[in-house]
């Protein structure tokens, strides 16, 4: 057993990650996500990370406990810090998708896409926009022209045919609110 070799500090981390596991397991999937790839694959206490990822202890203590819902910076920062420990994309994936919700409208899309590219001025630079603008995208204020969709999913590489499905429904319910008639 591995944890018979164990001594001192290793010992003591070793136990809290064990600990940390066995209380995620009533926790909200975004919280029960963060654990896991906390403990399994950076295979980090919630203190060594918050020391190395600079992200605070409080702000993760809120993220894996849910005690609030974690600001899109302390996810994005988190998200980064996974990326660059070689985090398996598809954990990362995962964790975008529990925070942003899925991408069943163009708004929640575009949100997906900002994550993806750290932040949305960063995604907003990365296309040409201002940060308010695309902010005004996402929160449906503006119609997204087609154009734009395109170079934001460019800008992460992500598919564009999902996001033009829901740009199409987007159009026909701005279209129809407007009081044009259904097709």
């Amino acid at each position: 057993d591995k944890t018979q070799t164990l001594r001192g500090h290793a010992l003591r981390n070793h136990n809290l990650r064990k600990r940390s596991l066995k209380r995620s397991e009533s926790a909200p999937p975004l919280a029960r996500k963060a654990v896991e790839v906390r403990v399994n694959d950076l295979n980090m206490t919630r203190i060594e990370l918050a020391r190395k990822s600079g992200i605070s202890r409080g702000a993760l203590r809120d993220l894996e406990l849910r005690v609030h819902t974690p600001t899109r910076n302390t996810l994005e920062r988190f998200i980064e810090f996974c990326e660059e420990n070689h985090v398996d994309k598809a954990r990362i994936e995962d964790l975008i998708g529990l925070y942003a919700g899925a991408a069943d409208s163009l708004g929640h899309m575009i949100q997906r896409l900002e994550l993806r590219a750290g932040s949305s001025p960063k995604l907003a630079k990365k296309v040409g926009i201002s940060a308010a603008t695309l902010w005004e995208y996402r929160r449906g204020n503006f119609p997204v022209p087609h154009s734009i969709l395109l170079k934001l999913c460019d800008a992460v590489s992500e598919d564009f045919d999902p996001a033009e499905k829901l740009w199409e429904v987007a159009e026909r319910e701005r279209f129809v609110h407007r009081g044009f008639p259904e097709s």
